[in-house]
């Protein structure tokens, strides 16, 4: 029985943890309130949320599959938190029923599974009436997925399957074959429920209507027959026993998936209606990166809160400096980058007007630790480690968000080692995106990787203000020089001379 809702791997459901990398990332992105208002203290919910985050998906077809199902989920009202509902109220009965510890005889293990399949299958009962909610122009997922329904359970199927296992729980009695062995050994043949008229059988066995059934009854206090009989139950019931095992494994199966794609659908539903007075766009794979009016997440849940969004266009080129102005956005944009990379490729939404890029194979972050304030050497050494651990395990097609790195150390060795190391990884085939304020370093990425770069500025009007938008242009080598100017002495300064200004305009001619 396959769900099929997100994905056709279903495996939703399977065990999973993040390593120390994610962790980094949600951490240098901020993720953590996005997750809270999404689950709402839901575990299940948080942890399938941070699943798709790591596991991208990397094919067109596949990212539309999924998107037209949250499209679905997001137009049908409570059709997501329904699913889930189901899904989770029949696992826990099913847990609270079941009791089984794996040495229990094979007749009291048919008797439990027949219990527990009664509990799935009043769950399926429920599931099934979703489906008149289900429109013709409904996500393909949803539909194939109560075909898969009445495959398994149309007709009399369903109807059938509860009487046999009502037969089972309720039955006065079963029937099996047996003869005696050339050893005198007893051969038995499997359990079949005993149909047959109660009423109709008291009234032959009282007139004899039926001479040659014959029957016999076992004293109570035969202990040596009760166990003979019970030996003989055990042995009849194991093939039952183990196809209702199956059986039983099968369902409990199809509800744990269902329950974990239920909940990633009812978590991004949840985003949605926090984020419904944002521009929502459902991102498309293209060979680079392009972003229309992309707005941080996190700041968007605040409501009073008015944000700013940025465009960039990389087109197919695989690295973007950030420089300007402290204060001035750029962490914030870099930051509305990796949340919208990781939303987009998980097959939500991303809060943006349009979302182009190509697919990442896995995202990285390497943030400046601001708790590592100890001694310099001390500090580039962490930052080397750090890195050096994630190109061991970074694949090619991957994407790492870099913030003020190697900054660490004096101006030219940390542009060196910046610079070295942004190079290694545009020729390994990933792509960087990083917050600078070394003037050496983008010098040096300008020289020797003039066709792999762009760059953009964090804007400051002349009264020193921030408007938190970015601009394309070339990094300035008083771009927060005189911050910290000001920050030493408290005057202000007007904040670009009119030299650069004129160098600018030079440069974009």
């Amino acid at each position: 029985m396959k769900v099929c809702l997100l994905d056709k791997s279903d495996s939703w459901s399977a065990s999973w943890k993040m390593d120390a990398f994610e962790q980094s990332v949600i951490e240098d992105l901020e993720l953590e309130p996005v997750l809270h208002a999404a689950s709402e203290k839901d575990d299940l919910i948080r942890h399938v949320l941070l699943r798709g985050f790591f596991h991208p998906i990397m094919d067109a077809d596949a990212l539309l599959y999924r998107q037209k199902t949250v499209q679905t989920a997001i137009g049908t009202e409570n059709l997501s938190s329904q699913f889930y509902q189901i899904a989770q109220s029949t696992l826990h009965n099913v847990r609270h029923r079941d009791w089984s510890m794996g040495k229990e005889s094979a007749s009291y293990f048919l008797s439990n599974k027949a219990a527990t399949i009664n509990l799935y299958l009043q769950g399926i009962i429920q599931i099934c009436k979703l489906e008149e909610r289900i429109t013709l122009d409904s996500a393909p997922a949803f539909c194939h997925f109560f075909d898969r329904m009445h495959e398994y359970f149309g007709g009399d199927g369903l109807s059938g399957m509860q009487t046999l296992i009502r037969t089972m729980l309720n039955h006065h009695g079963f029937s099996f074959s047996g003869r005696l062995g050339s050893d005198l050994g007893t051969e038995v043949g499997e359990r079949e429920l005993d149909f047959s008229n109660k009423t109709w059988a008291k009234i032959s066995a009282r007139f004899h209507l039926n001479a040659s059934r014959m029957t016999f009854e076992i004293p109570p206090r035969d202990d040596g027959a009760a166990e003979a009989l019970g030996r003989y139950e055990n042995r009849i019931s194991y093939e039952s026993a183990r196809t209702l095992l199956v059986i039983d494994a099968t369902l409990r199966d199809f509800f744990a998936e269902l329950e974990a794609q239920a909940a990633w659908l009812t978590g991004v539903v949840r985003l949605h209606q926090m984020f419904n007075r944002t521009d929502c766009a459902f991102p498309v794979f293209s060979d680079g990166i392009r972003a229309t009016d992309l707005k941080n997440a996190v700041l968007l849940l605040d409501p009073d809160y008015h944000v700013i969004g940025n465009t960039v266009d990389l087109e197919e080129k695989h690295l973007l400096i950030l420089t300007g102005a402290n204060q001035g956005g750029k962490t914030t944009f870099l930051r509305s980058l990796g949340q919208a990379q990781l939303m987009a490729q998980s097959g939500m939404f991303v809060l943006a007007k349009e979302f182009r890029t190509r697919p990442f194979r896995q995202l990285f972050t390497h943030f400046k630790r601001e708790e590592d304030d100890h001694v310099a050497s001390g500090r580039l050494d962490e930052e080397l480690k750090r890195m050096n651990e994630m190109v061991d395990k970074m694949p090619s097609h991957s994407l790492i968000l870099m913030n003020e790195s190697f900054a660490s150390t004096n101006e030219h060795e940390g542009s060196v080692i910046h610079y070295q190391i942004t190079k290694g990884l545009i020729d390994a085939g990933v792509s960087v995106i990083g917050v600078t304020h070394q003037y050496e370093y983008t010098q040096l990425v300008q020289e020797h990787l003039p066709n792999e770069a762009v760059f953009m500025r964090a804007q400051r009007t002349a009264d020193g203000k921030r408007p938190f938008r970015l601009e394309y242009g070339l990094p300035r080598r008083t771009s927060y020089g005189l911050d910290l100017f000001n920050r030493a002495f408290g005057e202000q300064q007007k904040p670009e001379t009119s030299a650069e200004d004129e160098e600018d305009k030079q440069n974009e001619i």
